[in-house]
C-alpha cells in the first residue's frame, strides 16, 4: 500500500505557500509604510529589528543548513533563511509595537512649524505646479527635535509657525512613540 505524503510536502502546494506569503509580506509592509511614516526614531527602531532579525537569521539559518546534502545547498539554506527572517523581523517588531501597545494615546502639546503638501505622480514627488494634493507633511518639534508625519489631510489649516499644537501621541510596546491620528485619546 502505498503512504500519500503529507499536504505541505507536495510541490504544487509549496509554490502556492510561497507566492501566497510573499504576496501576504508585500501587502502588509505597503499597509505598514502609512503607519512608518508616522512612527518617531523609525531609524533606530529599524536597525533593531534588523539586529534581531539578523541573530534569529544565523540562529535558523545554522539549524536549516544541516538540510542540505553537499556545502553548496548548506550554503543557500543558510543564506535564503537569514535573508528572509531580515526581511520579515522589520515588519513583525513594527506590526507587534504598533498593534500590541497597551498604552493609551494621549494629547501631546508640539510645536508646529510647517504643513506641506505634497503631489504624487507615477515616478516620485513633483516639483513643477502642483494641481492635485495627496496629502501633506506636517513638520513640528518633539523633545528638542524634528519631527516628520505623513497625512492625508491638511491637520492644522491655520497655524503659523511657532504656534502649539496637540497630536495624539501611543506609546507602543517596545517603547516607540507613533501618532495615532484615529486612536480614542484619553
Amino acid at each position: 500500500m502505498e503512504t500519500k505524503a503529507p499536504w505541505y510536502q507536495s510541490p504544487y502546494r509549496k509554490a502556492i505557500l510561497l507566492t501566497v506569503s510573499i504576496f501576504l509580506v508585500i501587502v502588509l509592509y505597503t499597509i505598514e509604510f502609512d503607519f512608518l511614516s508616522k512612527t518617531f526614531d523609525v531609524f533606530r527602531m529599524m536597525i533593531i529589528a534588523l539586529g534581531i532579525g539578523a541573530v534569529i537569521g544565523i540562529y535558523f539559518g545554522n539549524r536549516f543548513k544541516e538540510q542540505g546534502k553537499n556545502l553548496e545547498e548548506k550554503i543557500v539554506f543558510f543564506a535564503l533563511t537569514f535573508f528572509i527572517c531580515l526581511v520579515v523581523t522589520p515588519l513583525l517588531f513594527s506590526l507587534t509595537n504598533r498593534l500590541l501597545s497597551f498604552h493609551a494615546a494621549k494629547m501631546e502639546p508640539l510645536e508646529f512649524i510647517s504643513s506641506q503638501a505634497f503631489g504624487m505622480k507615477r515616478f516620485g514627488v513633483r516639483k513643477e505646479n502642483m494641481m492635485d494634493v495627496d496629502g501633506y507633511h506636517l513638520f513640528f518639534l518633539r523633545d528638542g527635535k524634528v519631527e516628520r508625519i505623513k497625512s492625508e489631510q491638511e491637520l492644522f489649516p491655520g497655524a503659523v509657525g511657532g504656534d502649539q499644537i496637540q497630536l495624539p501621541v501611543k506609546q507602543g510596546l517596545f517603547g516607540f512613540y507613533f501618532v495615532a491620528l484615529n486612536a480614542n485619546v484619553q
